[in-house]
């Protein structure tokens, strides 16, 4: 007998039967969490975060600040350093969700994204771009 199982993702914040369309990803300190949202508060959640994301730095994956060279002065770019890109994240900070849209919407899963597909994500994330 063929069995099949269907996972229903409920939105973590009302507590019910609500539909969940998205899993957010965050980190806080050391700490990594997913969250999953409906429409309604994954772009709560993004909008208030992105306020806090423009007004802080970067740091590199692994954690800790780099060191500061005491002037107060932003730290030169280095090779390897991701590019900050008008949508406030670049391909490599896609979820898979994200990924996998990409990809249907004829991206070939490496090199670069498209404009218009990066624009589509950042609406998805509640991201006005000009």
């Amino acid at each position: 007998m063929a069995q099949r199982t269907i996972v229903v993702k409920t939105c973590d914040v009302h507590g019910d039967d609500t539909d969940a369309t998205d899993t957010v990803a965050f980190g806080i300190g050391a700490e990594r969490f997913e969250i999953d949202l409906c429409d309604q508060h994954a772009g709560e959640l993004r909008e208030t975060l992105a306020r806090y994301a423009g007004l802080g730095r970067r740091v590199r994956a692994g954690g800790g600040r780099s060191p500061s060279n005491g002037s107060g002065a932003e730290e030169p770019k280095r090779k390897g350093d991701r590019a900050r890109t008008k949508y406030g994240f670049s391909g490599a900070d896609l979820t898979s969700e994200e990924r996998d849209f990409a990809v249907a919407q004829g991206w070939a899963g490496r090199g670069r994204i498209k404009d218009e597909i990066m624009q589509a994500i950042a609406e998805k994330r509640g991201i006005a771009v000009a």
